[in-house]
């Protein structure tokens, strides 16, 4: 905190608001800002995304319709890609290391990559540099004594776009745990789904396939597995799953977040970009 203040206070007037012009003289709080997406993603388990037809990931068979669940956090915690991982260093991004969260480098995706990442990363961004630089510009934050901060994330886990329609057993499918008959997997989703999910890739692998009910979800729990479903295959799992919730509370899955891959959804995130959520 008193590195980042240090810097904020360098840069900025005393009396004087931090403004956007500010930011690009501040990589220190840049980095605090990717170390905190790092260790909190704010969707701890990206938005489903939905496979249009089959394919093969990483010599698996894939069929259509199989869901697709990215466990961000995990991502964030993997060894093969983070020194130490559960240690909090903006260090790291500063040496050399030019990791970005917009979506190219999927070893840092909290706001998803591809087609379906998020379409407000370049205005979410210089909100986030400019609240957090203004705050500790302003203030001195410290937590009583003997009080811990919990820091945990809660993952909003909707079921309601599951099938239950099951479908013909693939032969070369990715690793699974054993499932259950009618529930499939859903036993071992615990109440923070993210650390369920990371618990059992490390058992089965960063590619695995479970089942919730009928459902094949695919879930991927790596950089490069999800380089090659987000890139590679990027186009293949642009759709979302139908969902009753977002139907009902999503404009009829009108929205940019939800709607189904398609011409439609392509003017409404050129809109997003270019006039809702365009920092200029």
């Amino acid at each position: 905190m008193k590195k980042l203040q240090a810097e904020i206070q360098l840069i900025a007037q005393s009396n004087q608001p931090v403004i956007e012009d500010d930011l690009d003289q501040m990589p220190y709080l840049k980095a605090v800002i990717k170390e905190t997406l790092r260790l909190h993603p704010p969707i701890p388990i990206i938005v489903p995304r939905e496979s249009t037809k089959d394919v093969q990931v990483k010599g698996y068979d894939i069929a259509a319709g199989t869901r697709l669940l990215v466990n961000a956090w995990a991502i964030g915690q993997d060894p093969a890609s983070w020194d130490e991982p559960e240690e909090f260093r903006p260090e790291r991004f500063l040496n050399g290391r030019s990791i970005d969260f917009r979506g190219h480098d999927f070893e840092l995706i909290p706001f998803g990559a591809g087609r379906r990442g998020c379409p407000g990363i370049q205005f979410a961004a210089v909100v986030d540099e400019l609240a957090v630089a203004n705050l500790v510009h302003k203030f001195d934050f410290a937590l009583p004594n003997g009080v811990e901060l919990d820091v945990s994330e809660v993952a909003v886990f909707l079921l309601k776009w599951l099938s239950i329609t099951a479908r013909p057993p693939r032969k070369n499918t990715p690793p699974s745990p054993q499932k259950l008959p009618v529930i499939g997997n859903l036993h071992q989703i615990g109440p923070f789904p993210h650390l369920s999910l990371h618990s059992l890739s490390q058992a089965h692998g960063p590619l695995m396939l479970l089942h919730f009910a009928a459902a094949p979800v695919l879930i991927a729990s790596s950089s490069f597995t999800s380089r090659d479903i987000m890139k590679t295959h990027d186009l293949i799992f642009s759709n979302r799953p139908k969902s009753t919730i977002c139907q009902k509370i999503m404009y009829g899955a009108k929205d940019v977040a939800f709607s189904p891959y398609g011409e439609y959804w392509r003017q409404m995130k050129s809109i997003c970009i270019l006039q809702l959520l365009s920092n200029k």
